[in-house]
């Protein structure tokens, strides 16, 4: 037997969701219904027996990768026999949550190891790509939170839990070919400019880390109350405490996905004590980073403040 055959068979062995657990896999009959690993939304699937995954956004996301490569990269191994190694010395699927559960605080764990080594790693990379590419102020770029990986092919940004630890990292491209991909879990964790936030007035809540950026420039070079930007990767985050600010502004990306998402999270803030509004961008700029490019920072300002007194 060889050793793809040999691979193939201990992952049709394996469960789901127990080899792509983070990815919440569904049982929908002749397929499995789960969380792309690339747009974060619950639109991809992989057909049975479990070989693919793929994400049925073609149009705006297009992520197709086998399951062989997803663990591969999830987990940092370079190669078959690591691999196989890697199934052969998992214990018998869980039967209950409670192990699932060890299963990802041992990843988090790795996620905040990780963390801390790209903290003291090189980011000149990552830094020419924020300033040229994503027009984000030197000084601004020299106070976020990113790193680089070791290869420089992508931009990397700490997502933090409610108690601001280190929870998952997202990985997004800035060198031709690579692919945007999170490790560790992504629910209940936020991406901050700067950790700790300071007190705000009220929030900006995004989507992406880089239109948390920008709107932290536009907030520390213009706009008065300075209010404070987090980015949650497209999810409803409820459970945040910081997401439980009397005043909270949604800013997500001005596509179908965007509004989408942006109208679920309305839904699950929109309480009694607190004032949730969604902040509608004009149709010929995909997000504020755009703005930002195309317009400038001042242009991104005027933006905001009109929205702003547009809702209060």
């Amino acid at each position: 037997m060889t050793r793809y055959k040999e691979l193939s068979r201990i992952i049709e062995r394996l469960p789901p969701r127990y080899l792509i657990g983070e990815l919440e896999p569904q049982d929908k009959g002749t397929y499995y219904e789960m969380i792309c690993p690339q747009c974060r939304l619950r639109r991809a699937f992989g057909k049975k027996p479990l070989r693919m995954i793929v994400c049925n956004r073609r149009n705006n996301c297009a992520y197709a990768e086998s399951v062989v490569s997803y663990i591969m990269r999830r987990e940092g191994i370079d190669n078959i026999d690591d691999l196989i190694a890697f199934l052969e010395g998992k214990p018998p699927p869980p039967s209950s949550a409670s192990v699932r559960h060890v299963t990802s605080k041992r990843r988090t764990v790795a996620v905040r190891k990780l963390w801390e080594e790209l903290r003291q790693g090189d980011a000149t990379v990552a830094r020419q790509y924020l300033v040229k590419e994503r027009k984000i102020d030197p000084i601004i770029s020299d106070t976020v939170e990113y790193r680089q990986d070791k290869e420089g092919n992508h931009i990397v940004f700490p997502f933090r839990d409610g108690k601001g630890d280190v929870q998952s990292l997202e990985y997004k491209p800035i060198a031709p070919g690579a692919r945007v991909y999170t490790r560790g879990p992504r629910k209940g964790s936020a991406y901050f400019p700067v950790y700790p936030p300071p007190p705000s007035p009220f929030l900006f809540v995004c989507e992406s880390p880089i239109d948390a950026i920008t709107l932290f420039q536009a907030a520390e070079l213009s706009l008065g109350d300075k209010p404070f930007p987090i980015a949650t990767g497209g999810t409803c985050n409820r459970e945040l405490p910081w997401l439980k600010d009397e005043i909270i502004y949604i800013v997500f990306d001005n596509d179908r996905a965007g509004m989408e998402g942006a109208r679920k999270l309305w839904k699950s803030l929109n309480r009694d004590n607190v004032r949730v509004a969604i902040l509608k961008l004009d149709t010929k700029y995909k997000d504020v980073n755009d703005i930002l490019k195309e317009e400038g920072v001042e242009a991104l300002v005027r933006v905001l403040d009109s929205a702003i007194r547009s809702i209060l």
